[in-house]
C-alpha cells in the first residue's frame, strides 16, 4: 500500500484552523448580543438639530393651514348664511303690501310684513316718501 504524506506546513495549517476558528467563534459569541442589543437600541430615527428645527417649522405650517382653511370655510358658510339685507326706498303710492310683494314675490305678504316692521322698527304702516327701509333675508 501507498502512503501519502502531507507537507508539514499543510498539518500545521490544519491544526491551527481549528483553534483559530474557536477564538473566531468564542469572540464572536461574546460580541454579537451586546452589538444586537446596541443595534436594536440604536435604530430609532435620530433628528438632528436641524431637522428637529425644519420638523418644527413643518409642523407649524400645517397648523397654521389647517387654521385657515377652517376660517375660510367658516366665513363663506356665514357669509351665504345671512345675506347682507338690501334696502328699498319707498317710492310715491308704496306701501308695505307692495312692498312685501315686490321683495319676495313668492311668499305670503301676511308673513313679510311683520318682518318688515320687526326690522326697521315700525309701529304702524305709514310710510314716507323716500324713506329707506331694510329687507330682511332679502338678497
Amino acid at each position: 500500500m501507498s502512503t501519502t504524506t502531507a507537507p508539514a506546513g499543510a498539518l500545521r495549517r490544519e491544526e491551527q484552523a481549528p483553534q483559530h476558528n474557536r477564538q473566531a467563534a468564542q469572540g464572536h459569541l461574546g460580541l454579537a448580543p451586546e452589538r444586537r442589543i446596541m443595534s436594536r437600541r440604536s435604530t430609532g430615527l435620530r433628528l438632528t438639530r436641524r431637522g428637529r428645527v425644519v420638523l418644527l417649522v413643518l409642523l407649524l405650517l400645517a397648523v397654521l393651514a389647517a387654521f385657515s382653511m377652517g376660517r375660510a370655510t367658516g366665513s363663506a358658510d356665514a357669509a351665504s348664511s345671512s345675506p347682507p339685507p338690501a334696502s328699498v326706498v319707498v317710492r310715491p303710492g308704496d306701501t308695505l303690501w307692495s312692498i312685501a310683494q315686490q321683495v319676495a314675490p313668492d311668499a305670503d305678504p301676511r308673513q313679510v310684513i311683520p318682518r318688515l316692521k320687526a326690522a326697521n322698527g315700525l309701529t304702524s304702516s305709514r310710510l314716507d316718501v323716500g324713506q329707506r327701509l331694510w329687507v330682511p333675508g332679502a338678497r
